[in-house]
């Protein structure tokens, strides 16, 4: 860990270097070490200083693949930093916010911008100084290019349009999650019928993640405002999704087709009946189970994030489990990792028998083959 935490040293030192191919592969070096390690990281490493003033110079002055890996980068380390993340947020909120807003921007340094706002919201909690429904009309007016025009069509847009508009989406579900209760059915109710009109677009990431947000709104407004909501929507939305569930149209891939009406039947379940498939995760000596749409919205999003370093997080960064209410991190005692090691040799001796077998058949064909060629 030592020697991991001095080579992380001189990427946060390499942020401020004026080679452009020098800044990516320290921004990359840093996502991939805080993504698949927990490091523990507080106000005490020396280091955290060089490290936002290096991010904060590539955001103002970089270019957009380091900028859009400086962006990604801030919000994975939030995950990873237990520090008091409103600080920054009110340092890094009017750069990003300014990039989000701008319509000349990079696709991908926006998406990025908007995804990093949202976590570091989350993170954050309750901050005067930026408000998440500020925040949340600006990603609104971003997701609404991909709403059906004026003539009823849907537009066609560039994939990464296609690509920021659904970021900005997820976005705005994840700060719905943690949006304070007096304001849940003000800001759920107002977007429904931009919901409608996101269904229906030609986008099968941009369909899905509609209704999962709608699955959201529903879930919440009936958990903390009425329970019996429906609202002046409900009846085209039920129509929209039970057609999506049901879809098969062959202008779409088969592969889209097969994602749409897997998500959809959950998401139609979901609004109806108030009722959703519970998930589980195993993280080793616990299992995360996932029973609620607020619980996979966030899970998604942290497997974005994360990526293949999101189970060690959920084991370990307690940030990241105060997210799913786990508590604190559980301790491994001695018999749990004697068990895991009977497990691990069990497994390697079987693999070396599967691996002897093989060999042997293989030699076996051979002879056959041999003897078939003679005759």
């Amino acid at each position: 860990l030592h020697c991991l935490l001095d080579r992380v040293n001189a990427a946060a030192e390499a942020l401020t270097e004026k080679r452009p191919d020098t800044r990516v592969k320290a921004l990359s070096f840093l996502i991939n070490s805080f993504r698949t390690n927990y490091m523990c990281l507080d106000d005490t490493w020396n280091y955290i200083g060089t490290f936002i003033d290096g991010i904060e110079h590539v955001l103002k002055k970089g270019r957009n693949q380091d900028q859009t890996l400086a962006a990604e980068c801030l919000a994975v380390f939030c995950l990873q930093c237990d520090c008091n993340i409103s600080d920054w947020l009110i340092k890094f909120s009017p750069i990003l916010d300014t990039v989000l807003r701008d319509c000349s921007a990079p696709c991908t340094f926006r998406s990025a911008c908007a995804i990093t706002m949202a976590v570091m919201q989350l993170l954050a909690g309750s901050c005067d100084s930026v408000s998440p429904l500020d925040l949340m009309k600006t990603l609104e007016v971003v997701f609404k290019g991909s709403c059906l025009k004026g003539d009823g069509k849907a537009p066609n847009l560039d994939p990464a349009v296609e690509s920021l508009h659904v970021a900005a989406l997820r976005a705005w579900g994840l700060l719905f999650t943690f949006l304070a209760d007096t304001d849940v059915g003000l800001a759920g109710k107002a977007l429904l019928p931009t919901i409608n009109s996101l269904l229906q677009g030609n986008n099968v990431d941009m369909r899905i993640m509609a209704g999962e947000t709608a699955a959201l709104i529903y879930e919440r407004i009936r958990n903390e405002v009425d329970e019996r909501f429906k609202g002046p929507t409900y009846t085209d939305l039920v129509r929209l999704l039970n057609s999506l569930a049901t879809d098969g149209t062959k202008s779409r891939s088969k592969v889209d087709r097969k994602r749409q009406r897997h998500s959809f039947r959950d998401i139609l379940d979901a609004v109806t009946q108030s009722d959703l498939t519970e998930t589980s995760v195993n993280l080793g000596t616990e299992v995360l189970v996932l029973a609620s749409c607020e619980d996979h919205f966030c899970y998604d999003i942290l497997c974005t994030l994360l990526k293949g370093g999101l189970i060690r997080h959920l084991q370990q960064n307690t940030q990241v489990r105060e997210i799913f209410g786990l508590g604190p991190p559980v301790l491994v005692t001695p018999s749990m990792l004697d068990r895991r090691s009977a497990r691990d040799q069990r497994r390697l001796a079987n693999s070396y028998s599967f691996k002897l077998r093989t060999q042997k058949l293989s030699s076996r064909r051979d002879q056959r083959a041999r003897v078939a060629t003679d005759d």
